[in-house]
């Protein structure tokens, strides 16, 4: 916090042949109390008016025209303060939490601050009223107002900005996602999942190196999405790194990144006459926000770091290697050599916790003191508590890597060195922003006087603290009901919730007993209006460096030697380069922490001047101050930063949990059909409009279908799924005997010959003896964890894509560039992971078919997984794809080795989309598919994915033609009853499961 001396001038008093001036001098003491200063020996006094004979009044520059009086600023600061040393003087303190400084002026005989915070302005007016009567001196008025500056269109130039920069924080997800799964599949695979060798020392490695990642990517979204809300703001933190004249220097460059660049690419191409201008306007955009994250991000961490040692180099408390310099390497080498010391002891050390609940009208603690050991009565010690590894420390066959320490130490927290507290009085307080607060973070609560609490006001809060805990139980509960989730699942929810629920009620109770007592007291106590809690984190037992530097060496050597040599190994290039760069920044920005040091100092006032403890500061070490403060808060120590965190540790534990999956499952070949078939049973198509495709034309008829085409395809999908021994049987329950073979004898000898037999990607060959060079590859879906995996690294990317454009406001102006931003994304596909990319196999395959001219007349088909690949295959190899619940290909395209085109996917691939299908709304529908229903529940979306029940769809609207019925479609789906064609009823074709 940063004091300021404000001159009080004399106010001006105008008549039509003399000017007089009125002495404005404010009377300042602590408690407001009013002080008549004047200097005599500079003022007269003429018709009741005090005359300031040697202070020049400000000019004032008036329009004839308009008459507006325009405000003059003050003259330089220093030079007023020299000038006008003997006037009395307003302290103001403007607190580094501003992060911009107010300005000045002089207007119609009133001093003006203003302070900015977005499109608002805040004017502190202080004018000394005329006298009343009787009165020799009038009284000084300080007027606050609120004024809202902003434009519309400012607000939709910062709307613009926001949008792009949202954009490309989106993206920066998508790429840390991309990295997590890239980790995980190289986990699977160096398991032996595609292969049947195994590396455990690369497994371990690639393991090894999740944390540093997962740190690393938590940081880079917390600094993004700060950088979305920085632009919002207008950049303080990039303003606040010019001083003067390169403030200005900083708005220009706003401007030609955020518009000038992206305006010119505009007009070149409009010039160009280039039907794709908009999509390189944006991608032009992006680009230049890219450029300015990568110097945005830059500026803060070397301001984090740069905040962290000049901490430790002017610390009074750290004075061992104060006044060290930068200059030379011993005095650096010093310099992070502390940093990592305290850093360690922050891991390492033990502590302690107390909670209090303390009467606002107590002092706080000296710098160096503390609650616990100077408490009076009024203080009440609400918990005290220590880790297990705490107490551990505390042994005393531990002493040779911990030291007791017989004064604990305190420790300060990021919100204590700030210093900023809200306060909850009556007017600001509501129900809302009670039960949304931060619970770690301190308030203020009023209890008495003007603005204290009300008894209503502390019930409600009371109530809803309970009240949103069980709206939030039965919400959560109702929801898992609606799904149909066991008894058992819902059951051990509620315990989990309900434990939770008990510890919050008594915790409300104790908190309400306290704030009674509180009250009462303040009968006793008339000065005490606020209550508030407090944590106090204290440091009783001290880890000894040999331990901090045991340590140190153990996590450089296993979370970055040992990982990056691993990546080094299995060639994964890729990763390793993006390795070793977040291991350098993530591992700087963690030991050269400036966060840990203030933890030790409990103030910010030592970075600046040389000369510690000075109260005169300028400009220059007020920003200083401001944007360290920023930066340690929102991204070196902050809440989101722990998010972002933890959104990836989440992340992690899913993935990790499919690779397991995938390792212990390994690859199946398939498995028997879950269906029956009966074919003395038929639907006849309905009598209303039926699906457009149903006849299937331009070749894609299959033999022996009378209009079944789309039917065959979707049967097609799923004999994928079953096993080798079964699928001939029903190729022949399905086309009749003889009419469909399973060629599975080629595609076996195609595996032995390719080396492929190991591959985890399954298909199927059927070809049709009436129509020569007539065949059908028929591509397995997802069906255990390493296709979840495949799954997420090809279409992972776009699905997220889709989801960043779904929360833009018109996020449709952005699908021009999704596909480059994918593509780019993707580049840190590494070879190995290249290379197992299923429909690198298919295509491989269709390929080998088309070569040796056995089946000149292939179609290709799949569902899930298998309907995605196939459209991929479908597309590279120039074949028609008939896929059931595919995920598309528009926006991954330029993700496929080789490229494929718009027009290739619009004019040779087919998917057919059932209602609600999640796996098919994944990436974007080429122009030819069709919607089918889903007559699932709503409850049960997940049932929309099933081929058996798009089976069954397209069966009962199109009719089965020559194919037979399937009995599932009425006992498990709920369609009625085919028409019976023979002597037996369908109870007697089909009976029940239980039967």
């Amino acid at each position: 916090m940063v004091s300021w001396d404000i001159p009080l001038w004399n106010a001006r008093s105008t008549d039509k042949k003399e000017e007089n001036v009125e002495d404005s001098s404010l009377p300042v003491n602590d408690h407001n109390e009013e002080l008549a200063q004047t200097d005599q020996g500079n003022t007269t006094r003429e018709s009741g008016l005090e005359v300031d004979l040697n202070t020049e009044a400000p000019d004032k520059i008036e329009d004839e025209e308009s008459g507006v009086t325009e405000a003059v600023p003050f003259q330089d600061e220093h030079e007023n303060r020299q000038e006008v040393s003997d006037l009395p003087l307003l302290r103001f303190n403007d607190h580094i939490s501003l992060m911009d400084r107010p300005s000045e002026v002089r207007f119609r005989s009133a001093n003006i601050r203003l302070y900015q915070k977005r499109n608002t302005q805040i004017q502190v007016e202080m004018k000394q009223l005329n006298p009343k009567e009787g009165e020799e001196k009038g009284k000084t008025e300080v007027k606050v107002m609120m004024i809202k500056d902003g434009t519309f269109g400012i607000l939709a130039l910062r709307g613009a900005y926001t949008l792009v920069t949202f954009l490309f924080a989106g993206f920066l997800f998508i790429f840390c996602m991309q990295v997590s799964l890239f980790l995980f599949m190289t986990v699977a695979m160096e398991a032996g999942i595609t292969s049947a060798s195994r590396s455990l020392f690369a497994l371990l490695g690639t393991i090894a190196s999740v944390p540093v990642f997962i740190h690393g990517m938590g940081s880079v979204m917390n600094i993004g999405w700060t950088f979305v809300t920085q632009t919002w703001n207008g950049h303080p933190f990039l303003r606040s790194l010019g001083y003067g004249s390169d403030r200005v220097i900083v708005e220009w460059i706003n401007f030609v990144v955020y518009l000038g660049v992206p305006v010119m690419a505009c007009f070149l191409t409009l010039f160009a006459g280039n039907d794709d201008w908009w999509e390189k306007t944006a991608l032009t955009w992006f680009s230049c926000v890219f450029i300015y994250f990568f110097f945005f991000s830059i500026s803060m961490v070397a301001v984090e770091i740069w905040g962290c040692l000049e901490l430790v180099r002017k610390s009074n408390r750290l004075s061992i290697i104060r006044q060290e310099s930068y200059r030379n390497i011993d005095g650096l080498g010093k310099l992070l050599k502390a940093c990592i010391l305290l850093r360690q002891r922050s891991n390492y050390s033990g502590s302690k916790q107390c909670s209090y609940f303390v009467d606002g009208a107590n002092e706080a603690p000296e710098k160096g003191k503390s609650y616990t050991t100077d408490r009076n009565e009024e203080v009440q010690l609400f918990n005290e508590s220590k880790s297990l590894y705490s107490k551990m420390s505390l042994l005393p066959r531990l002493n040779c890597i911990f030291e007791k320490l017989e004064n604990p130490m305190r420790r300060y927290s990021i919100e204590e060195v700030n210093g900023v507290i809200p306060f909850i009085t009556n007017r600001n307080w509501s129900l809302e922003k009670l039960y949304c607060r931060n619970k770690d973070v301190r308030t203020i609560a009023i209890i008495s006087g003007p603005a204290a609490l009300r008894k209503n006001q502390i019930r409600s809060s009371f109530l809803c603290g309970i009240m949103g805990m069980v709206i939030v139980l039965l919400v959560v509960v109702s929801f898992l009901v609606w799904l149909e989730s066991s008894a058992l699942f819902i059951g051990i929810f509620v315990a989990v919730f309900a434990f939770y629920l008990v510890r919050s009620i008594l915790r409300s109770i104790g908190i309400m007993k306290i704030y009674q007592n509180m009250k009462q007291q303040t009968k006793n106590f008339p000065e005490s209006e606020t209550l508030y809690q407090i944590w106090e984190s204290f440091r009783i037992t001290q880890a000894r460096d040999t331990l901090c530097w045991t340590m140190f060496s153990l996590e450089v050597i296993v979370l970055f030697l040992f990982p990056f040599i691993c990546l080094l190994v299995i060639e994964n290039y890729a990763i390793a380069g993006l390795f070793i760069v977040v291991a350098v920044i993530s591992g700087a920005r963690h030991y050269i922490n400036g966060a840990v040091v203030l933890q030790e100092l409990g103030s910010i006032q030592e970075l600046g001047n040389d000369e510690i403890g000075d109260e005169t500061i300028d400009d220059k070490d007020w920003f200083e101050k401001a944007r360290l403060s920023m930066v340690i808060s929102k991204i070196g120590w902050g809440k989101g930063r722990d998010r972002w965190i933890w959104i990836f540790f989440g992340i992690v534990v899913f993935m990790c949990a499919i690779a397991v999956g995938a390792v212990a499952g390994g690859v199946n070949e398939g498995g028997d059909a879950s269906y029956r078939m009966i074919s003395d049973f038929s639907y006849s198509a309905q009598p209303n409009l039926p699906y457009p495709t149903c006849r299937m034309g331009k070749g894609l008829e299959i033999a022996g279908g009378q209009g079944t085409a789309m039917v065959d395809y979707i049967f097609l999908s799923s004999v994928a799924y079953e096993s080798p021994e079964s699928t001939q049987a029903r190729l022949d329950k399905w086309f009749g005997n003889g009419t469909a073979v399973d060629q599975k004898d080629l595609v076996y000898d195609y595996r032995m010959e390719t080396d492929e037999f190991d591959n985890p990607v399954t298909f199927k060959l059927t070809s049709f003896p009436s129509l020569p060079g007539y065949a059908i590859v028929s591509v397995r879906g997802t069906s255990n964890g390493w296709d979840m995996l495949s799954d997420a690294q090809l279409w992972s990317a776009a699905a997220l894509a889709q989801g960043v454009r779904f929360l833009l406001p018109a996020g449709e102006i952005w699908t021009p560039i999704l596909n480059s931003l994918v593509n780019i994304v993707n580049l840190l596909e590494s070879d190995n992971l290249n290379s197992v990319s299923f429909y690198k196999e298919t295509t491989a395959f269709v390929q080998s078919l088309q070569e040796n001219g056995t089946f000149p007349n292939l179609r290709i088909t799949g569902h899930s997984l298998g309907g995605g690949l196939a459209m991929i295959t479908g597309a590279q190899t120039g074949i028609p794809a008939v896929a059931l619940s595919g995920p598309n290909t528009k926006i991954s395209r330029e993700t496929f080795e080789p490229h494929v085109t718009v027009e290739q996917i619009d004019t040779l691939t087919f998917n057919i989309v059932p209602d609600r299908d999640l796996v098919a709304m994944i990436d974007d529908l080429g122009r030819l598919y069709q919607r089918i229903e889903c007559r699932a529940s709503a409850n049960n979306p997940f049932s929309c994915h099933a081929s058996t029940r798009s089976l069954c769809e397209i069966i009962y609207t199109c009719g089965t033609g020559n194919r037979p019925a399937i009995c599932e479609c009425v006992t498990q789906f709920g369609y009625p009853k085919p028409d019976q064609m023979g002597n037996r009823t369908f109870d007697e074709a089909c009976p029940s499961q239980n039967e």
